[in-house]
């Protein structure tokens, strides 16, 4: 590990007064965990005051509690460390040989492989153990197939899609969870399946590809994808077909939604966009958008005290996890600039709303961006200006602090807080 990132880790567990914190020690395969935390860690005591430092303690327990004392990091070792390092290169030997087996983090050995389209996991923490369990497994699989008997059905694809549909996804049959969001999206997937009006003995994997090719929706393809998938695999386990036709099909739109990058608008997009914003009829809607990072739907049903200052953000996507509304300061400047207009600011449909967003700045010289890059935007910008960690991800929403840095904010370390309060004054609050 570097010498200096070490150093940047002393000078902030220090400052934390962590050496009273009973603090495990940490596991060979964390280490590059704790290399990412302390370069984090470091820019924020850059940037950051101590007080600020102080109230990130708690976003970083869980990652402090498996880390041990940094002076003996490099230096501590097993007490038979040949014996040791003996012992795990054997057990590799072991492990690789085994496909689809793998050493979790935990300790203990997994197995994993999908097989007619059905998944099969075993894990246990003996590996003879789990040579059996697998071999047990196979057999299984073997005599299946040599004695299945195709059941006479007449029962056509999409019925047997909307019946799984209503057992899983509505609940009836509560095998995982499934988001709000991503029920809503089987169901619209639902609506392009009820073409598939055949048996489902009678579709080959050539029939499946041609029909998912037919989807340009990216999202609705992804979700038919899925949805076909599964129910072939629940009949091949019922026994209604002998084998799984697309058991090998590829998801065709695994490649990124639409191919359009969702990055943030770098310094030099962000002074074009305050050029040009006076030539765009939606240029409130723009800067809503950027200053307070809601999504798309979520600035439809926004509310805004003018006399407080503040945005009221109701969370639709994250409120299974119990982020249902966020308030979002705002400048008094741009409370004035948007509120005559806000009534009939949000007045069309939210496709109309991005497709018209995404036209302008592309005019303008920035393509390949979308409204969702100005909630990329806004993220980067209040990490920039030196947002309290905790209080970054409150603004955003996020159910975990994780997703707020390593997906939505964009680092630059050449970038100061000047920089932005440069382009933009007091068009931002004071977070």
């Amino acid at each position: 590990m570097d010498e200096a990132i070490i150093n940047i880790g002393k000078l902030y567990l220090n400052e934390m007064k962590a050496e009273h914190c009973q603090i495990e020690a940490i596991h060979r395969k964390q280490e590059q965990n704790a290399i990412s935390l302390f370069v984090n860690l470091g820019a924020l005591y850059e940037r950051n005051s101590h007080s600020s430092l102080t109230n990130s303690l708690e976003m970083y327990h869980d990652i402090f509690e498996r880390i041990t004392n940094l002076d003996n990091l490099n230096t501590v070792k097993p007490a038979n460390s040949s014996e040791s390092k003996t012992q795990e290169a054997e057990e590799l030997k072991r492990i690789e040989k085994i496909k689809n087996a793998r050493i979790r983090s935990d300790g203990r050995y997994e197995w994993r492989k999908m097989i007619n389209g059905v998944r099969y996991q075993v894990i246990d923490s003996d590996l003879e153990n789990l040579t059996k369990k697998i071999s047990e497994i196979k057999k299984q699989i073997k005599s299946k197939l040599k004695n299945a008997i195709p059941t006479k059905t007449d029962l056509k694809l999409s019925h047997l899609a909307n019946d799984y549909y209503e057992s899983i996804i509505m609940g009836e049959v509560k095998t995982k969870m499934i988001k709000p969001e991503s029920a809503w999206h089987y169901k619209q997937a639902l609506k392009r399946v009820e073409k598939l009006n055949r048996p489902i003995t009678t579709y080959t994997k050539d029939d499946i590809t041609k029909f998912l090719f037919t989807i340009t929706q990216h999202r609705t393809g992804a979700y038919c994808y899925f949805l076909i998938r599964r129910v072939f695999a629940n009949e091949f386990e019922k026994g209604t077909i002998k084998t799984n036709p697309i058991a090998s099909l590829k998801n065709p739109f695994s490649q990124k939604r639409c191919g359009k990058p969702k990055t943030w608008l770098n310094l030099e997009e962000q002074k074009l966009l305050k050029q040009h914003l006076d030539d765009s009829i939606f240029s409130k809607e723009i800067l809503f958008y950027l200053f307070t990072g809601c999504r798309l739907e979520e600035a439809f049903t926004a509310e805004i005290n003018f006399e407080q200052c503040i945005a009221k953000i109701n969370r639709k996507k994250t409120e299974y996890s119990g982020v249902k509304t966020t308030y979002i300061p705002l400048s008094q400047k741009f409370c004035d600039y948007i509120k005559d207009d806000w009534p009939n600011m949000f007045k069309v449909t939210p496709h109309h709303v991005a497709t018209q967003i995404s036209r302008y700045l592309k005019k303008i010289g920035i393509p390949d961006k979308t409204t969702h890059s100005l909630r990329h935007t806004f993220s980067s910008n209040v990490y920039y200006l030196g947002t309290d960690p905790k209080r970054h991800q409150y603004l955003m929403g996020h159910s975990t602090i994780k997703l707020t840095f390593d997906i939505y904010t964009t680092l630059d370390i050449t970038i100061k807080k000047e920089d932005i309060q440069n382009i933009w004054g007091d068009w931002y609050p004071e977070f």
